[in-house]
């Protein structure tokens, strides 16, 4: 039982001020998050790493849209999913770390802004490429990417 406790405190001193959270990241992505960057804190990888194979990752989230097929988009879905618990990684990682840095919280800002129209790119496609002669999809797609908190 102290070993959980023990886990716990480290998972909270990982996480921004609760004011900051969102929920979904607070009880489904971060602690996922806090396991991989306690695996990570030992490596010689920084937090900027992880936001650099985000940045990657993203490429393949919107990659598996673009495709558009039912099973593309499943795994696109997923993907992103485990986007999210990325982008979550490198700030728990550099808080575990003292790593914390503004050209860090620039690069994860950039990171997270070209992941999103890169997955909303891909969103757009597909939805685009299953509604043939309804290019006005592409207006929605843009609509709801500018719609999000970045």
């Amino acid at each position: 039982m102290a070993g959980l406790r023990r886990w716990y405190r480290e998972f909270r001193a990982t996480l921004k001020p609760l004011e900051m959270e969102e929920l979904f990241d607070l009880l489904l992505c971060r602690p996922i998050a806090f396991v991989i960057a306690k695996a990570l804190r030992p490596l010689p990888i920084t937090p900027d790493h992880v936001s650099l194979f985000a940045l990657a990752w993203s490429v393949l989230v919107g990659y598996l849209y673009w495709r558009g097929d039912t099973v593309s988009i499943a795994l696109g879905a997923a993907a992103y999913f485990f986007w999210n618990v990325l982008d979550c990684v490198d700030g728990q990682l550099a808080r575990m770390k003292k790593l914390s840095s503004p050209i860090g919280y620039v690069l994860d800002q950039a990171v997270d802004w070209f992941s999103t129209v890169i997955t909303f790119v891909g969103l757009s496609h597909a939805v685009v490429a299953r509604h043939p002669g309804e290019p006005w999809w592409w207006a929605v797609g843009f609509a709801a990417m500018v719609a999000m908190d970045y």
